[in-house]
């Protein structure tokens, strides 16, 4: 059945339709709107569940070393490191994106340009904590998470998780609940 696009101009609960309600010439209120999927406006604080993820993947070069490790990676060592970041929406701007791919790269090239071809240990966010792929990826996710944190957009896009790799098939993923 199409959706039925009533209730959020008349403030009652979302319900199922068989017939489809036209939405020209009606007064919107004054809350930021989106289009879903199907090119129909809704509120975003109270659209239909639905997400969009969009997903940027990089690499940068580092060496580390992880102290009191008791095998091999408790010596100097280096790895080409990959990093994906996704975000997630409930909507898309009048261009029908959630974020721009080039937007979310630009985000996230000042975050690895800090770790790329470095030593992570010498990174002053490691010297208190071993330079791990779990924190690799905590110390990136609240980067990404301050800068998203000063985006100035009529809807929110959220950051939902990063994960680093080592070397294949091992990755540590490090998201925020709720």
């Amino acid at each position: 059945f199409p959706w039925d696009d009533r209730w959020f101009r008349e403030g009652s609960s979302p319900q199922w339709t068989s017939d489809r309600v036209k939405s020209s010439n009606v007064i919107f209120r004054q809350q930021p709107s989106i289009i879903t999927p199907q090119g129909r406006l809704f509120d975003h604080f109270r659209g239909p569940a639905a997400v969009f993820i969009v997903s940027v993947e990089t690499t940068f070069a580092a060496s580390h070393i992880i102290p009191d490790y008791p095998g091999l990676c408790s010596r100097l060592h280096g790895h080409n490191w990959t990093v994906a970041v996704s975000w997630s929406s409930e909507g898309l701007d009048p261009l029908g994106m959630a974020l721009d791919f080039h937007e979310a790269e630009n985000l996230l090239a000042p975050v690895i340009e800090e770790l790329d071809h470095s030593h992570l240990n010498d990174h002053p966010f490691f010297k208190e904590r071993p330079p791990t792929s779990e924190q690799v990826a905590f110390f990136i996710f609240g980067r990404l998470k301050e800068k998203m944190n000063s985006r100035n957009k009529p809807f929110s896009v959220r950051l939902d998780q990063v994960s680093v790799t080592e070397m294949a098939p091992f990755k540590a993923i490090y998201r925020e609940t709720s």
